[in-house]
């Protein structure tokens, strides 16, 4: 099954089939959007973001995937990517992480030619 990138919209990330006999099954599909969490972090360096996405890939969460997490130090500001059903999913993840945000927002990835996007 292709991966749908309608801007703003969310995409399927996977399909697959239930284990039944061939004239049973039915496709099951994960429909998540990408969102990016914007943090201001000024007392916070690279040792301290990168303990906080360890807490983040040892959560239980298995409907939201941490993509990757870039630290600006020039603007105090944190970004993290994350494939999820919804906003509100991200921020019960980063709440239970306790890794504070600004906030959450939809985002729509590009990548450059013969690459793929997140």
């Amino acid at each position: 099954m292709g991966i749908s990138r309608t801007a703003g919209q969310p995409r399927v990330i996977s399909a697959y089939y239930h284990r039944r006999p061939r004239e049973f099954r039915v496709p099951t599909v994960a429909i998540v959007g990408l969102y990016l969490v914007e943090r201001y972090v000024p007392s916070l360096g690279p040792e301290q973001i990168a303990v906080a996405v360890g807490r983040l890939a040892t959560l239980d969460a298995p409907d939201v995937s941490h993509l990757w997490t870039v630290l600006i130090p020039s603007e105090d500001t944190c970004l993290s990517l994350f494939a999820a059903p919804s906003p509100q999913a991200v921020e019960e993840v980063n709440r239970r992480a306790g890794f504070a945000f600004t906030r959450t927002i939809v985002a729509v990835a590009f990548s450059a030619a013969g690459r793929d996007a997140p």
